[in-house]
């Protein structure tokens, strides 16, 4: 875990939690953390920003100011998307198959990634709580699968090589986001249209 640079404090925190490797941190979610002994929003903001823009071997020093001020808000554009995609998820699977979302929604690959991570499956984890033990990549596939594109999400997502490509790209510049590697503007313009093209698609009906 030193390779994330966090503080002293939130260090012994994790350590005292028995928390000692970033495998074990990624998969706790923001709930978890909080209930965490010691652990508040301070040390939580400080563990997600971590998490996202870890050390990296390019120095901040070595960036323009446009660069190191693009960074931030390229960050909060990925979180801002990578919600709504939960949520659209969430809502979803929900209205589909109600209480039998893990069972019906979710495939026995994702399921046993998850078991993996974790090492169990939680019976009373919301579809969110879920979706945070995946990678990003993940998404996509929940939202693809045969067996929930047609009934679940096709629907409201119209053009399954659009919706496909659109997260594709984002996956791209979050991976591009979480290495510290600089967006050019061109890139962060292109970042901006991906997040409100998905966030309107995604957008809930109810």
């Amino acid at each position: 875990m030193k390779e994330l640079g966090l503080s002293s404090r939130a260090f012994t925190v994790l350590d005292s939690a028995g928390i000692k490797t970033v495998r074990q941190l990624s998969a706790k979610s923001d709930a978890e953390l909080l209930a965490t002994r010691n652990i508040g929003k301070t040390i939580l903001h400080e563990i997600r920003e971590k998490l996202m823009l870890p050390l990296s071997t390019i120095t901040v020093s070595r960036w323009t100011i446009e660069e190191q001020l693009r960074q931030p808000r390229a960050y909060d554009l990925i979180v801002r998307a990578e919600e709504q995609i939960r949520r659209f998820i969430e809502y979803n699977l929900m209205k589909h198959y109600g209480e039998h979302w893990l069972t019906n929604g979710i495939s026995p690959a994702i399921q046993k990634k998850v078991i993996n991570r974790t090492q169990a499956l939680h019976v009373n984890w919301t579809v969110t709580d879920f979706l945070r033990k995946l990678d990003f990549g993940d998404y996509k596939t929940v939202i693809l699968h045969p067996l929930n594109w047609r009934p679940v999400f096709s629907r409201q997502i119209k053009d399954r090589k659009a919706i496909a490509a659109r997260l594709t790209e984002l996956n791209a510049y979050r991976r591009s986001v979480a290495h510290s590697r600089p967006l050019s503007k061109a890139e962060f313009f292109s970042l901006t249209a991906n997040v409100k093209g998905l966030v309107r698609q995604l957008k809930l009906r109810r």
